[in-house]
């Protein structure tokens, strides 16, 4: 299994067989240190894979005051279980990746992400203003997990 360490950067990546880790994507990787493995837990209730990578661009024109829905997973753990959702803005760097929420504090404008006993979901919170430019049509990369421990004081 090939295997990185990057000591600048704090960075460990996990390859599966003899593909050389640069050529990976993120969730090609068996183990990677952009993600906190807590433990996913497979074939349990879920309707969708409990981690994940997905691209996603956003809309032309964002309305004032409105929540767009960018992508909903369904897990049906039946609990609130514990998640992490990060994205990456492909204008500013594909390798660089923030937790959500995620936002333009002066603008309003947040990538958020929620979840309930059955689903994941992550979307846009826009405050105050529209927008048809600056923050539209731009290609963002989402990274999520989901795990199997419940979110404290979450029953």
């Amino acid at each position: 299994m090939p295997k990185i360490f990057d000591e600048n950067y704090n960075l460990v990546r996990v390859g599966e067989g003899t593909e050389d880790v640069d050529n990976l994507d993120p969730e090609d990787f068996k183990l990677h240190s952009g993600f906190i493995y807590h433990g996913v837990p497979k074939g349990v209730g879920e309707t969708d894979d409990l981690e994940g990578y997905f691209t996603y661009t956003s809309p032309s024109n964002i309305a004032a005051n409105t929540t767009y829905t960018i992508k909903t997973i369904t897990h049906n753990l039946g609990y609130e279980p514990d998640f992490q959702v990060f994205i990456g803005e492909a204008d500013v760097s594909s390798n660089t990746f923030s937790h959500l929420p995620y936002g333009y504090v002066s603008t309003g404008l947040y990538y958020k992400a929620r979840i309930n006993t059955t689903v994941l979901q992550i979307y846009i919170d826009n405050g105050p203003n529209a927008w048809s430019s600056g923050f539209t049509d731009k290609d963002y990369t989402f990274k999520y997990q989901i795990f199997n421990t419940p979110i404290k004081g979450h029953s």
